[in-house]
């Protein structure tokens, strides 16, 4: 009997469970990790990398360049075929093999011709059946579903308990504008760290003392996101019933007082984060196109700080809702974000009239 292909894999990132998740990360920092400048990053062999995984499939043996293109082929049986260690082999242990062409492979993953593609165009010619199109960067269809709804962790360095903390509820429900405003700043922060230690990397005029330095920074910086991001159990006064509780609760110092439960975060679980953030700001900034409209940057003015933008939304707040700081950033994020596009539309419209 011939073995089949299972090619029922997930459409979208919000299919995957944590586990290919997970998968799909390591897999992202491994290229990455290859990199070099002979060797550029290639979402194509990320794609093959991730099919073959989530298709269960075994590699045996790879391509061999020496032959034509159209003859080359991975030598591949499923995983659920392999040998038995502790059993007797079974007889057809030596024969649950198939061969996966290259070009077979090349259309699976090939990106699906889009609507408007002409057909005798290049890129419709080229055209396969797309079934890792949502793993690239330009889809729409993005990681919007948080993986780690809850986790037990110990303080590092400590020998305490565990202590366990909830991750973000669907569309941050939950979340005030307090703490949206620390995570979005904190992400900025970690994504300027990051990119600083890349260039200092590859610059030969910095120590490795300046390296670990900047290192240190980028992991602190990331080790707060997710303690803000992350609501511990604590007591607290329920600010509408007046009611004193004990549940999972934002605390204003918390990205200070747990991130060292956060220092050892995995970095693929790390990555995982970082799809789903994209996926939540993506989201965002087509449900208030105006708030997160990108502006030219002057080059003769200094960009505007986190404490910038966060004192003129407050004043701006201040002026329209009659709201005081506290409530403010008590109000939940999305609230706020609608005020903002509200204003920020009104506020575009006021400007063509004067145009006039």
């Amino acid at each position: 009997m011939k073995p089949t292909i299972n090619l029922t894999l997930p459409r979208r990132w919000n299919e995957c469970s944590t586990e290919q998740l997970e998968i799909i990360a390591r897999i992202f920092i491994e290229q990455t990790q290859r990199v070099d400048r002979y060797h550029p990053f290639s979402m194509l062999n990320v794609k093959v990398a991730t099919f073959f995984v989530l298709s269960e499939i075994e590699v045996l043996r790879y391509p061999d360049e020496s032959l034509p293109i159209d003859e080359q082929y991975y030598l591949c049986r499923r995983l659920a075929d392999r040998p038995r260690l502790l059993c007797r082999p079974r007889k057809s242990d030596d024969v649950a093999t198939f061969p996966i062409y290259v070009w077979q492979l090349q259309y699976w993953l090939s990106q699906k011709r889009k609507p408007k593609t002409p057909a005798d165009s290049p890129e419709a010619l080229t055209a396969g059946a797309g079934l890792l199109d949502w793993l690239d960067s330009d889809t729409p269809d993005l990681l919007t579903r948080f993986a780690y709804p809850t986790l037990r962790l110990r303080c590092k360095g400590s020998i305490l308990k565990r202590k366990e903390f909830q991750g973000p509820l669907p569309e941050l429900d939950g979340f005030s504008w307090q703490q949206y405003r620390f995570v979005s700043d904190l992400m900025q922060q970690y994504v300027s760290l990051s990119n600083n230690l890349l260039r200092m990397r590859s610059d030969r005029r910095f120590t490795p003392t300046q390296i670990l330095q900047q290192t240190q920074s980028v992991n602190a910086a990331r080790s707060m996101f997710l303690a803000t991001i992350f609501n511990a159990q604590t007591e607290y006064i329920d600010t509408n019933t007046g009611i004193r509780k004990h549940d999972f609760h934002y605390e204003l110092t918390q990205h200070t007082d747990n991130k060292g439960y956060f220092l050892s975060f995995p970095e693929h679980r790390w990555q995982v984060v970082l799809f789903w953030w994209t996926g939540i700001m993506h989201t965002l900034s087509l449900r208030y196109p105006h708030v997160f409209k990108t502006q030219k940057i002057d080059p003769r003015k200094a960009p505007s700080t986190a404490l910038e933008i966060y004192t003129a939304t407050i004043a701006t707040m201040q002026k329209y809702t009659g709201l005081d700081e506290d409530k403010v950033n008590n109000q939940s994020y999305s609230l706020v974000l609608e005020h903002l596009e509200r204003l920020s539309r009104e506020n575009e419209e006021i400007e063509k009239i004067r145009k006039k």
